[in-house]
């Protein structure tokens, strides 16, 4: 969890990273997201995150806002 920290940019912050690399060992099946723009605000970054996810078979939820995301191919479909 980053507490008050920006998704500005994803490098700098050392629980995110804590997450991906947790991700990799699966120690958990799902990210629950309150809110997007607080977890990254570039979608290329968003999208990198959520596909090295779900490639592990992890869940990612967005909890605030109106985004669902779908799976209809082998790619995420974000609904705004």
């Amino acid at each position: 969890m980053d507490r008050g920290e920006s998704g500005k940019n994803i490098k700098g912050r050392p629980a995110l990273q804590q997450l991906l690399h947790d991700a990799k060992s699966k120690d958990f099946d799902l990210v629950l997201v309150w809110k997007v723009n607080r977890f990254s605000r570039k979608t290329k970054d968003l999208l990198n995150i959520v596909e090295e996810l779900e490639m592990r078979n992890i869940v990612f939820h967005f909890k605030g806002g109106r985004i669902h995301l779908l799976r209809m191919s082998s790619l995420p479909l974000f609904l705004f």
